[in-house]
């Protein structure tokens, strides 16, 4: 007698998926993109060089500056610079933006790192040094005994901008020297974020003197090496000691993107938080069909301490680019409008956070963390502890981004900032959400995060770029 067929029993639990199982035919694609990427990153060291390379990627795909274009129409692709170190860009949806808003990403492109002091460069003990300040949450001892390169911007007298850029070529560098072990017992006892104080971070520039004979018939010959060094940034660039005090230099690691592991399944590098994310919504403005809605893609600077200055998101170039869009295509503007508009608008804050580090995971509450290789995470909120300092995302906004994605067959997962008394942190959302607008957190996980040498699965980054293209697509 035949066995009666039993139906499946139905599922009720929920189940991450693992996205290399859901690309397993897209590989190719993949590592397409994750060379680009890796690209993107080598050339991305900084908020101005970010900027620049954001901008070489538009224009290859048809944005033209915004003040430029005298008509707009759906479809049309602009772009805008918000004093070198922030920017927009977008394409004009065919949906009326007051009454349907605008859907709209937002990233940073600044990043922990070192800045020289105003007036960095002395010479001790027969050495040439840099002081520094750091910029943002960082682990100091990180920044020891790496290879190291600099970045800066001077403006000369008469108003000419030079670019400096030393190391980052595979055979230069500067670095911040440790003391040996053998003569390092009076360190032990400091404790993790003193183990190198903020003052220690002194850049070593060179140790080669120049010589020079004094005035006078007695005058002894002169032992010069800070000179020696300003001798070569005048001869290389044209700039002198006062130049640089009044100019903007950047301590970054010379270290080039990598892949990383055996199976070559993800990338090390400097600054994937938050640039990963910046490339992931590039990439999707570039990748996308025409919108229903308008979509607008953000990168800014000045989040990792506080969102604050002119280039920051706590500025007002948010809302005066959207201001600045309504009135090309209305012809005419209140204030009203602008409101209306962002109070109909959707958007995401795109951001990191640390995956599932296996060797700390007593760190981790794991039910409500994020893994590498499951897709890109969604905060329902952040902040820390009491969830002091957070957005918090809608059930309503969630519930339809998410079954977005699972219409697309694009998984992703939820993540918490650690164990509710162990940490917390928060985005760009805290500022946006304040403008009425609905806001979600989701971006890239990855392993080390704020080091100078962060990890991030490649399918992770395929899977996100997908989700903000449906996202900037269908969600309307």
């Amino acid at each position: 007698m035949a066995k009666a067929k039993t139906k499946k029993e139905k599922k009720f639990s929920y189940e991450k998926t693992n996205a290399w199982k859901t690309y397993a035919k897209d590989e190719k694609k993949i590592e397409q993109i994750s060379d680009e990427y890796r690209n993107f990153l080598d050339m991305s060291k900084t908020e101005r060089t970010s900027v620049d390379t954001i901008i070489s990627f538009l224009k290859k795909d048809g944005y033209k500056e915004f003040d430029k274009i005298k008509s707009f129409k759906p479809g049309t692709k602009f772009y805008m610079v918000n004093k070198k170190k922030s920017m927009v860009a977008g394409i004009l949806g065919k949906n009326d933006m007051i009454k349907n808003g605008v859907n709209y990403i937002v990233s940073h492109i600044d990043v922990p790192m070192l800045h020289l002091k105003p007036n960095p460069i002395y010479e001790d003990e027969k050495m040439v040094l840099a002081k520094t300040q750091y910029y943002g949450g960082v682990k100091k001892h990180h920044w020891i005994n790496i290879p190291l390169a600099i970045y800066g911007v001077v403006y000369l007298k008469d108003g000419k901008e030079v670019r400096i850029k030393f190391g980052d070529d595979g055979k230069n560098a500067v670095v911040i020297p440790d003391l040996a072990i053998h003569i390092s017992k009076g360190m032990a006892g400091r404790k993790e974020s003193e183990v190198i104080k903020g003052e220690e971070l002194n850049v070593l520039l060179g140790s080669k003197p120049v010589y020079k004979k004094g005035k006078g018939k007695d005058a002894k010959e002169e032992e010069l090496l800070k000179e020696n060094i300003l001798s070569i940034l005048n001869k290389e660039y044209g700039i002198e000691e006062r130049d640089i005090i009044t100019g903007e230099f950047q301590v970054v690691p010379a270290l080039p993107a990598l892949n990383i592991g055996m199976d070559s399944s993800m990338i090390g590098g400097f600054g994937h938080d938050d640039r990963v994310c910046a490339y992931a919504s590039l990439r999707a403005l570039i990748d996308m069909k025409k919108p229903k809605n308008t979509v607008l893609s953000y990168w800014f600077d000045r989040e990792e301490i506080g969102s604050t200055g002119n280039t920051g998101a706590q500025s007002i170039f948010f809302e005066y680019f959207i201001g600045l869009l309504l009135e090309k295509t209305n012809k005419t503007y209140n204030d009203l409008m602008l409101k209306r508009t962002l109070t109909n608008s959707f958007g995401i804050s795109a951001d990191v956070a640390p995956a599932v580090d296996s060797t700390f995971k007593g760190a981790y509450d794991p039910r409500n963390s994020a893994r590498l290789g499951y897709g890109p995470l969604f905060h329902k909120y952040t902040g820390g502890r009491g969830k002091g300092g957070s957005n918090e995302a809608s059930p309503e906004f969630l519930t339809n981004i998410t079954r977005l994605l699972d219409e697309n067959k694009i998984p992703w997962q939820l993540n918490c900032l650690g164990k509710v008394d162990g940490g917390g942190g928060g985005t760009i959302a805290n500022y946006l959400c304040n403008l009425n607008t609905e806001v979600l957190d989701s971006g890239v996980p990855l392993l080390g995060l704020h080091s100078p040498y962060e990890i991030i699965s490649k399918v992770d980054l395929y899977a996100t770029i997908k989700a903000y293209i449906a996202f900037m697509e269908d969600f309307a």
